[in-house]
């Protein structure tokens, strides 16, 4: 059996002065409830580093609020690092809709949700090519059925939109609130999920496949770049 872990807080920073005039940073911790001390030094990259600690925060705070005070603030800090920049996800994911709808009459009632994936820094577009769809990134692209195969493995999923669509928003409204001129501002897919939860439970779903979506993105990303990055170096 896996023992229950300790509750530790930060009780302070601690440097070490090595022989050679490098320092070490130690992070001191202590039992919330006890007595026992524990030091971590953490490495700057890795698994357990402080870069991906950091990478760590931004994604939970992406999941928590995209658009919140951390989120923008630990984007601003990634943007003036250039090993964190390259692993920042240059496009917004933004949750569109949530419809009680089903489009089968034989089907149970299901929410649909929107996700537009919508461009920032890069241009998100889509593109078919020999007959297959691509969701595109900048200079990256992903397969449409690779995206959809790999949303299928989070649960409570019932079905995905066929095509990746144009998300578009108005950029020209006439006096009387008509819209007279659309711009494409990235793509859309839709995923409607099981029934038979409740509304909030929907919700909770529907960010955690944002997240998914999210982080399938950043990987693709984050692999042409070391690819690409390997070729400059040859």
């Amino acid at each position: 059996m896996e023992p229950k872990p300790k509750s530790i807080m930060l009780a302070k920073f601690d440097e070490e002065l090595l022989p050679s005039g490098r320092k070490l940073l130690h992070c001191v911790f202590k039992e919330k409830f006890g007595t026992f001390r524990y030091i971590w030094t953490p490495p700057w990259k890795g698994n357990f580093g402080v870069e991906r600690l950091f990478f760590k925060a931004l994604e939970i705070e992406e999941w928590n609020d995209y658009d919140g005070a951390w989120s923008t603030e630990l984007r601003k800090a990634a943007s003036e690092i250039p090993l964190l920049e390259e692993i920042k996800l240059p496009i917004k994911i933004q949750l569109v809709e949530i419809a009680d709808i089903a489009e089968d009459e034989d089907l149970p009632r299901a929410y649909r949700v929107a996700i537009d994936v919508l461009s920032e820094e890069a241009k998100a577009y889509k593109v078919v090519e020999g007959g297959k769809q691509f969701l595109c990134v900048g200079e990256v692209k992903f397969s449409w059925d690779s995206l959809k195969s790999f949303l299928f493995k989070v649960n409570n999923i019932w079905s995905v939109s066929t095509n990746v669509e144009d998300a578009t928003e108005c950029i020209l409204w006439d006096g009387n609130g008509a819209c007279l001129q659309w711009e494409t501002v990235g793509v859309r897919l839709y995923i409607w999920l099981e029934a038979g939860l409740k509304k909030n439970e929907y919700l909770s779903i529907a960010r955690e496949i944002a997240f998914n979506i999210r982080s399938f993105i950043r990987k693709g990303l984050s692999d042409y770049r070391a690819l690409k990055r390997g070729f400059e170096e040859l």
